[in-house]
């Protein structure tokens, strides 16, 4: 977890250059513990990690209605969004789960938002945000990590500074499968970059992002449509996963099939 000095440093040396505030670190502490619950969760079921996610950014809490927020991990906010929506389609076909539809908005009450949460934990995702700092969709700062002239070094301080370290607090934990896989769910600039180009990940018969000598996590590619949102579709070929699959029992010590 980020100190609140390597958060202040990071917005200022990375995203100094545009006009919104820096988001608010208590923000980004309430968040993080929402993530630490979800884990705790995962590993109750006694099992491991095995499709983690790797996401921009959260968007930030609406002060109005939380029903709105569309936080993965929070429970409470009910908001629709694909980075949400599709990988839990993913893995109900993990477990076999029926679809559920309706026709309401928001997706989900908290009941079932909660269940789904659970249901992701079960199937062995976790989405992790690239950057710590929750950004609008619709700010200048959230366009300019679209244009490679601005992102690359931001994107390697976030890689090593909050995802890296994230997943080596979880392996130190063995809450990480030795084979997972990662898929990327980020604008093409940035998902490119981190496939073809950063020197942060170590790259031997692909592309890796290596831990230790006992862990290697590999990058598969993509869950991005051709629109730039996440698919349900590419996040299941980049896994390399058949569309609904034997009951997954990753989380009484066997793999999924």
């Amino acid at each position: 977890m980020l100190t609140e000095l390597m958060y202040c440093n990071a917005w200022t040396t990375y995203f100094k250059h545009v006009t919104p505030k820096r988001p608010s670190f208590a923000e980004y502490l309430s968040r993080q513990q929402l993530v630490e619950n979800y884990v705790q969760q995962a590993a109750s079921f006694g099992g491991k990690f095995r499709h983690i996610l790797i996401a921009e950014a959260p968007y930030p809490r609406q002060e109005k209605s939380l029903e709105d927020w569309t936080y993965f991990y929070e429970h409470r906010a009910l908001g629709t969004t694909p980075y949400f929506t599709q990988p839990y389609k993913v893995a109900k076909e993990l477990l076999r789960f029926p679809r559920r539809t309706s026709s309401a908005h928001p997706l989900f009450n908290e009941v079932r938002k909660a269940i789904a949460l659970t249901e992701l934990a079960q199937a062995g995702m976790l989405l992790v945000d690239l950057f710590p700092f929750s950004i609008p969709y619709t700010t200048l700062l959230r366009k300019q990590l679209t244009q490679a002239s601005e992102t690359y070094n931001a994107v390697d301080w976030a890689l090593t500074n909050n995802v890296l370290p994230f997943l080596q607090r979880l392996h130190a934990r063995k809450l990480l499968d030795a084979n997972c896989k990662v898929v990327l769910m980020a604008p093409p600039t940035i998902g490119d970059y981190i496939l073809e180009t950063s020197e942060i990940v170590f790259r031997q018969d692909g592309t890796w992002l290596k831990l230790n000598q006992s862990l290697n996590l590999r990058v598969v590619g993509s869950g991005m449509s051709g629109a730039h949102a996440p698919s349900a579709i590419r996040i299941r070929e980049a896994f390399g996963l058949r569309k609904y699959s034997k009951v997954s029992r990753l989380f009484r010590g066997k793999a999924i099939t």
